[in-house]
């Protein structure tokens, strides 16, 4: 088994690596679940925060993402905004949208 994980209350955290996809529901009576770190997938977005098509986003330090301050693929990457719609909406605001991971 992995060590265990814990959602990022690091803003622009380089241990970043990658994000909640799913509980891993079978009957072995452990809490795994599914990280997924390169590809295509969903990042969920702080409320405060409006994206771009191309923006690179890094931790937000509270389990959400934000724009990352400049355009060079860092360590502390997460992905690339593929898409500006949104998929989900939060009661607490924030939102999911497409992006391409590049922290695996």
């Amino acid at each position: 088994k992995h060590v265990k994980c814990k959602i990022s209350d690091t803003t622009d955290s380089k241990r970043v690596y990658g994000v909640f996809a799913n509980w891993d529901n079978d009957d072995d009576t452990v809490n795994d679940m599914y990280v997924t770190a390169i590809g295509t997938h969903v990042v969920r977005i702080n409320k405060d925060v409006t994206v771009q098509l191309g923006d690179l986003l890094v931790s937000n330090g509270d389990g959400t993402a934000k724009v990352q301050s400049d355009d060079i693929i860092r360590s502390k990457t997460i992905g690339k905004v593929t898409s500006t719609t949104v998929k989900e909406t939060y009661s607490d605001g924030s939102y999911v949208v497409p992006v391409v991971l590049y922290c695996g």
